[in-house]
């Protein structure tokens, strides 16, 4: 739900990749606020979707410092209206996320991986295992992950190697459909996000509203994010 919940002005978008502050979470029931930097990659693209993402929120006049970051579309692209009482007000219901996910692996074709089905918890353990495959000890995942101190979640939930999964590609997304697929690694899925530290190079950079991305990039996305 943290997503779900995650304003505008608490994205960053940064010429080296993304600043996200997170106001609350599972552990972080006061609402203290965490930051942390996620690097861009040439296979996520996150600046460029992102930044195309705030120029569809723009143009929708929904880029305002209590607009949500992820909105709920019509057929015909335009926001979703939602009776004046309710309680989420404009920000989209819980689980809608997970829904959207489980929809682009549906279409790819991998609903299920090494057994497990695909879902938002998916992107916890893409990020966490890579970074567990390449040493990143778990005091840092941990804090990546937004888990207690001493939690072993990590390590036991979250950390899932699996099998190559064959590259997908569709061309029912023309994000896709001009693009090469990447080459993968063998062992697992490259994460969803990685974990780093904010620049300190670019204390200066506009603190406007920014985004994330919610426009879908295909099936392939979704197999590759998916655990």
């Amino acid at each position: 739900m943290e997503l779900a919940d995650l304003l505008v002005p608490r994205l960053r978008i940064y010429d080296t990749g993304l600043y996200v502050v997170t106001a609350t979470s599972k552990t972080d029931q006061a609402g203290a606020g965490s930051g942390r930097f996620i690097e861009d990659r040439a296979d996520l693209q996150l600046i460029r979707r992102g930044r195309a993402w705030y120029a569809v929120l723009r143009e929708l006049g929904a880029d305002g410092p209590t607009d949500p970051v992820f909105r709920a579309l019509t057929t015909k692209g335009r926001l979703r209206k939602y009776p004046a009482d309710r309680k989420r007000g404009n920000r989209l219901a819980e689980g809608s996320l997970n829904e959207r996910l489980q929809l682009l692996a549906e279409r790819a074709g991998v609903p299920y991986i090494d057994g497990k089905k695909v879902t938002s918890h998916s992107w916890l353990a893409g990020a966490n295992t890579d970074m567990a495959a390449i040493g990143v000890p778990l005091a840092e995942r941990n804090k990546a992950g937004c888990w207690a101190d001493r939690s072993r979640t990590a390590d036991e939930v979250y950390d899932r190697p699996t099998v190559s999964v064959p590259a997908i590609r569709s061309t029912k997304s023309p994000c896709m459909a001009d693009r090469p697929t990447p080459p993968w690694r063998t062992r697992v899925w490259r994460p969803v996000t990685q974990a780093g530290r904010h620049p300190s190079s670019t204390p200066d950079a506009p603190n406007g509203p920014s985004s994330e991305v919610i426009v879908d990039d295909g099936p392939q996305a979704a197999a590759r994010q998916g655990r």
